[in-house]
Formats: structure tokens, sequence, C-alpha cells
């Protein structure tokens, strides 16, 4: 899909969404979104989200995002952007301000918080196995 303002996809997305302002998916196998303010999926995603400002994955999310913020309820993968949160999951996030509540990885930024770790609240680095 390319769209000059955005794409919506009710169901699963298989492929490619590139749009200038936003790309909004139901489901996921297998895509990649690049959108200029928003990519969101309502259900899973799987694969890359890369947007100016926010991506938002509903449920569970397996990749690679990049943003100013990146959410998602489920992590196995990357984030990287200026705020990252997820609710739980495995992976590595790289921004000014990370925030997890279950997560088993490496966060690198000014403000990192991970309440499933000992050490819960950590500057600059935080790893938890």
């Amino acid at each position: 899909d390319f769209g000059v303002i955005g794409n919506i996809t009710d169901e699963e997305m298989l492929g490619c969404g590139i749009a200038f302002v936003f790309n909004w998916s139901g489901n996921s196998r297998s895509a990649f979104q690049f959108a200029g303010v928003l990519n969101r999926s309502d259900r899973d995603f799987k694969g890359m989200q890369t947007a100016l400002v926010v991506n938002d994955v509903e449920r569970d999310f397996v990749g690679l995002q990049i943003a100013l913020a990146n959410l998602t309820d489920g992590l196995s993968g990357m984030q990287f952007g200026g705020f990252n949160k997820v609710r739980a999951g495995r992976g590595f996030q790289l921004g000014v301000v990370n925030v997890a509540e279950q997560f088993t990885g490496v966060q690198i930024g000014i403000l990192n918080l991970n309440l499933d770790s000992p050490v819960p609240l950590a500057p600059i680095f935080n790893c938890y196995f």
C-alpha cells in the first residue's frame, strides 16, 4: 500500500505500507510500515515499523520499531526512540526513556525502568536476564 495521507487495512496485512501521515492495520503476519506520523496495529505485528512520531502495537510485536515513541504490549525484538514502552517482553531498548513492566534484556537510555528487575530504575544502562 502506498498512500499520500494514509493506509488502512482492516484484517491481516502481508507486505509493505508507506504513507506520508499514517498506516493502520488490523493484524500483521509479516510487514513493513513507514509513516511520517503514526504506525498502528490493533492486534499483533511482525516486521518493522518506522515513523517520525509514534509506533503503536496493541498486542504482541516481533521485530524492530523506530520512532520518537514506541509502544507495545508484548515485545520480542528492538525499540529505538525517545520513549520506548513495553508491558512484557524480551529484547533491546535504546532511547531517552525506556519503560517496561516485565522485561528480559538490555535497556540503554537516560532513564531505564524495568519493574521486573532487581534494580528497577537505572540511569544509562539496565540489564536483566
